[in-house]
């Protein structure tokens, strides 16, 4: 997407062709930016986005067992194994890192916490009560941050 002007939405393709586009014909359709995922057997994986018709869960997490030559991959999700194709793969990324209100309601055995420059307390209580057994937190200034998790900072944070 180039940019938005009154009712008509500007999208650009891969190949550089420009398009425009009446907002109200279009209200079940997304605009995305495709990202290059390389995959391969053992990749940790995460959906973005809840597919209803795929019983996928923003945030449910799924290793990749295996690549077909049609494109399609096996999953191992909760314990069960699955193929997905392409079409089903769409809302994807990697899984080895997330924000912390991307990982609120999970729990890991270890956690590392990098905060931005005013994380406030409502992100720090999600960052700090992920881990199981360990958090590590990496700051470059401590009194800095001691001070920024005295304050809310509820309405400045950004959400996965």
């Amino acid at each position: 997407m180039t940019g938005v002007e009154g009712d008509r939405l500007t999208l650009k393709d891969g190949q550089g062709e420009v398009v425009e586009l009446p907002i109200h014909q279009y209200k079940e359709r997304e605009v995305f930016r495709c990202n290059e995922l390389e995959l391969r057997e053992g990749d940790r994986l995460r959906f973005t986005r809840n597919q209803r018709d795929w019983k996928q869960i923003n945030g449910q997490m799924f290793t990749v067992e295996g690549l077909n030559e049609n494109g399609a991959i096996q999953i191992n999700s909760r314990g069960k194994s699955y193929e997905l194709s392409l079409e089903q793969i769409v809302h994807t990324d990697y899984a080895y890192c997330r924000t912390v209100y991307g990982a609120q309601g999970w729990t890991a055995k270890e956690a590392i916490w990098a905060p931005g420059q005013r994380p406030g307390k409502e992100q720090t209580y999600v960052a700090l009560s992920r881990a199981k057994e360990s958090l590590e937190i990496i700051t470059l200034d401590r009194q800095a941050l001691g001070l920024s998790i005295q304050q809310t900072q509820a309405q400045e944070n950004a959400l996965d």
